[in-house]
């Protein structure tokens, strides 16, 4: 009864069942979404267009300049997000009441971002000189315990920070509690991370039994059993896309939801 009630109560189906009841404001956030993917499949294309150009036809070290129009890039490509995901906080936040979108707060959003951002690059410089210390055959398995950790600790300290900013904290503030709760209060967001372990996993086994399958009923014809296995990808990267999207739209949700107290 108590794993009942555990599930039942869980913060995760709890903001699934906000979703179902808005719609209208869910239908909201995906669209916002999609309008960031291609923003950022935008200026992707147009800054690889663009950077070798710009580079050949200006007199200064090709390094230095690579390395301006690199950060530029990255510092516009944080703008745009954080203009999208602003906007879908504010749709959050109506979800639990009533509020009108307000962008008065968007740049103390953004220097948030940029603050986390500068935090996880000094880190990963880290954890990148480490890697290039380590002999080749350790390598890859050091980075796999290295990355999956910092991985979770980004994704959880952005959106715990980003949520507390917006419930009213300051910038400093957020931050502070944001990577705070990310490491002493690991219990109170770690069903969100468990549900991805165990999505991930639950994703690994089903792949594996069905390329399995594919592989014993086409083993007599080699043209099917790559055509098959060609389409099986091609899903698989569909269903690992729209699996993950999903957990992360109720995370936010619920990121929003585990922070309301946090104030």
């Amino acid at each position: 009864m108590k794993s009942k009630s555990f599930v039942r109560d869980s913060v995760f189906l709890q903001s699934f069942r906000i979703v179902k009841s808005n719609l209208g404001i869910s239908g909201m956030i995906i669209l916002f979404d999609l309008m960031f993917l291609v923003s950022f499949l935008t200026m992707q294309k147009l800054f690889d267009y663009s950077a070798p150009a710009i580079i050949s036809n200006i007199n200064a070290n090709p390094l230095l300049l690579f390395f301006v129009l690199s950060s530029l890039y990255y510092l516009i490509l944080l703008f745009v997000y954080s203009i999208f995901k602003f906007s879908v906080i504010g749709f959050v936040k109506s979800l639990f009441f009533k509020s009108r979108p307000s962008f008065r707060e968007f740049w103390k959003f953004y220097a948030l971002n940029l603050a986390i951002a500068l935090v996880f690059l000094a880190v990963m410089l880290v954890l990148d000189y480490v890697l290039a210390n380590l002999k080749p055959d350790f390598a890859p398995y050091v980075f796999l315990v290295m990355a999956v950790p910092y991985a979770l600790i980004l994704y959880a300290s952005v959106n715990i920070s980003q949520s507390l900013l917006c419930h009213g904290n300051s910038l400093t503030a957020s931050l502070k509690k944001g990577f705070a709760i990310t490491f002493a209060e690991i219990k109170r967001y770690r069903e969100l991370v468990l549900v991805m372990i165990i999505s991930a996993a639950a994703l690994w086994i089903i792949f594996v039994g069905v390329g399995y399958l594919i592989r014993v009923s086409t083993s007599a014809n080699y043209t099917l059993y790559l055509k098959t296995y060609s389409v099986f990808g091609e899903a698989s990267k569909w269903a690992i896309s729209i699996v993950f999207y999903f957990l992360i739209f109720i995370n936010r949700i619920s990121f929003y939801q585990i922070t309301q107290n946090k104030r």
